[in-house]
């Protein structure tokens, strides 16, 4: 299992941020947000909730990267007894007319 850290510098690298950009963002040296990804200093939660904004994703989502966490409060359910959800996929060019199709194609059948 990857450790926060680990998933930290991830996701980083994914959006294409320097440390030199966190360092900035977070209002520190670069030395600094250095010594937090190479685990030599301690990583405040404080810290990381401004990190998670910096990414623009939550807290809760850093720690399970690279699933997403699902709030349950986040399910609405219908008087029918349906339930509607909000579900993110990443998927290539190549598979994203697919997935739409199998989402759309299925809820056509109902």
């Amino acid at each position: 299992m990857k450790s926060i850290i680990e998933k930290i510098k991830e996701i980083r690298q994914q959006k294409a941020y320097s440390q030199e950009y966190m360092a900035t963002r977070l209002q520190m040296e670069q030395v600094g947000y250095g010594l937090i990804e190479n685990g030599k200093r301690k990583l405040k939660y404080e810290t990381l909730e401004q990190i998670a904004l910096i990414f623009e994703i939550n807290v809760i989502d850093i720690i399970t990267y690279p699933k997403k966490y699902i709030d349950a409060d986040s399910l609405v359910f219908e008087s029918n007894g349906t339930e509607k959800v909000t579900v993110m996929f990443e998927v290539s060019a190549k598979n994203r007319e697919r997935l739409i199709n199998i989402v759309l194609n299925d809820k056509l059948k109902n």
